[in-house]
């Protein structure tokens, strides 16, 4: 309320400290103005700092869709709102290559009250950074992810797909950071969404047995659906130990099965229902299921953040790591949180499942008994704990 206490002043104050703290590796920043700000509003706008550093004002985000509503009714803070700003980050990064000539080849988005421990020590074969390796992004949910720039692209470009979710409508071709793709109608029915099977299976495999007793840390990975091949026995509704290993092994068993048996891409509106539809997988496709969820992880029409992200980055075809081995504990505004051992870079192909010949496929998509699972669900829990 002071008159010394201006939005530019304070704005004035934080450049200087990020100037001091970052000198010549900072290249851009991007201000989003705040929809409730009293007075009148800066128009978007480009300026260059001696020093050539890009300071760009832009307008609040469009105050719509469902998730908007929940999440972002102040209009200053909230989950929709970090993907408006990512986006803008984005076309920053873009803005600073074309200046100087040269691509950025590993993208990574950090918030600034937020540092994993110890450093990081990036290793582009073993990381996915090569541009032969598979697609791959390492992300602690929503909060921190990084990987090769092409994959990031998805990553980075969430708020886009955020429509997807919430509306049929369709969207333009290249949605999303999807640059090669067709126009897409959206999907606001949760069960109605298709499955990428293979990025999904390899993302499981590559997350430390901890992830499925506290996502925070980790992914909301345990929510999502799965093929249901009718094995490794049913999924547990209880939150302990023992029942949340269980059911990552269930998820495991009923992905590998649905590979074995052929499907890459399990899409319940392929046969295309009609008006009446029921979201049924057609008779050649098993139906989706899943082990657990939320209170709004599956309500239609809402764009849940840290499922829906992992959602939007498995469709093209990117499998999710962890951060790394290396991130023991992550310091977050006061507090430090002790994180569990986890692996660098994520599972090959090879080790998510082996497909064999079409003779065999039947035997072994029914050859994953409930014994089976529960060795499986001992082990994350002997891990775990």
């Amino acid at each position: 309320t002071s008159a010394a206490c201006t939005v530019e002043k304070r704005e004035a104050a934080v450049e200087a400290v990020m100037a001091a703290q970052l000198g010549e590796r900072l290249r851009a920043v991007g201000i989003v103005e705040a929809a409730d700000r009293a007075g009148a509003r800066r128009a978007p706008s480009d300026t260059r700092r001696p020093s050539g550093q890009l300071w760009r004002y832009l307008p609040p985000p469009e105050s719509k869709g469902h998730a908007f509503r929940l999440y972002d009714s102040s209009g200053t803070k909230g989950a929709t709102k970090q993907w408006y700003k990512l986006r803008e980050a984005w076309k920053l990064m873009e803005a600073t290559e074309n200046a100087l000539g040269v691509p950025y080849r590993t993208v990574i988005k950090l918030r600034l009250d937020l540092v994993p421990m110890p450093e990081w020590r990036l290793c582009a074969a073993r990381d996915g950074l090569l541009a032969n390796a598979p697609p791959m992004v390492h992300a602690m949910t929503d909060k921190v992810f990084w990987g090769r720039r092409d994959v990031m692209r998805v990553a980075c470009h969430v708020y886009d797909a955020i429509p997807f979710y919430e509306s049929p409508d369709v969207l333009p071709a290249g949605t999303g950071g999807l640059l090669a793709s067709p126009p897409v109608p959206g999907r606001p029915a949760c069960m109605s969404r298709a499955v990428a099977v293979l990025p999904l299976l390899t993302s499981i495999l590559s997350l430390p047995p901890a992830a499925f007793h506290d996502w925070n840390l980790y992914q909301k990975i345990t929510v999502m659906n799965v093929p249901d091949m009718h094995v490794g026995g049913e999924p547990h509704p209880a939150r302990g130990s023992r029942e949340l290993a269980h059911n990552a092994a269930w998820q495991v068993a009923n992905l590998r099965a649905a590979l074995v048996a052929g499907h890459r891409w399990v899409d319940p509106l392929a046969s295309s229902p009609g008006p009446s539809q029921t979201f049924r997988a057609p008779e050649s496709s098993p139906p989706l299921r899943h082990a657990q969820s939320g209170p709004k992880d599956y309500q239609n029409g809402l764009f849940v953040t840290e499922k829906d992200f992992l959602d939007w980055v498995l469709r093209a075809n990117i499998s999710i790591c962890d951060l790394g081995a290396e991130t023991r504990s992550v310091l977050t505004k006061t507090l430090q949180w002790k994180r569990r051992h986890s692996m660098s870079g994520c599972v090959h192909t090879d080790a998510a499942v082996s497909i064999g010949s079409a003779a065999t496929t039947a035997a072994a998509a029914a050859s994953v008994p409930a014994a089976a699972v529960a060795a499986a669900a001992a082990a994350m829990l002997l891990l775990s704990e």
